[in-house]
């Protein structure tokens, strides 16, 4: 899923770049067998970019990351999830800066 950096964060249009601040957790994640994670990507090709796990952490603990993700041509980068189930993964996500 595409998250538009500009109409979202106000992030200029076309930037190459973002430093995130990612904190996610999952209600299933300590007994989750193929992994609790969040993939940030400057397109939206199935398993490819930056990842972020929660897997193996207690269910409902918190982890943090700091991470820089390409952008596409555009400025914006594309989501992935893989939770443990539907509706159990919480993903805070904040641009701390941008590269132009």
């Amino acid at each position: 899923t595409k998250i538009d950096l500009s109409d979202v964060f106000g992030v200029p249009a076309g930037v190459k770049a973002v430093l995130a601040g990612v904190s996610l957790r999952d209600s299933g994640s300590a007994g989750s067998s193929s992994g609790c994670y969040l993939i940030l990507s400057p397109n939206s090709t199935s398993y490819s970019g930056v990842y972020t796990y929660c897997a193996g952490l207690a269910n409902d603990a918190w982890t943090h990351h700091n991470i820089t993700v390409p952008c596409d041509a555009n400025g914006d980068v594309y989501y992935q999830i893989n939770a443990s189930g539907s509706a159990t993964m919480d993903v805070y996500l904040e641009i701390w800066g941008y590269w132009l």
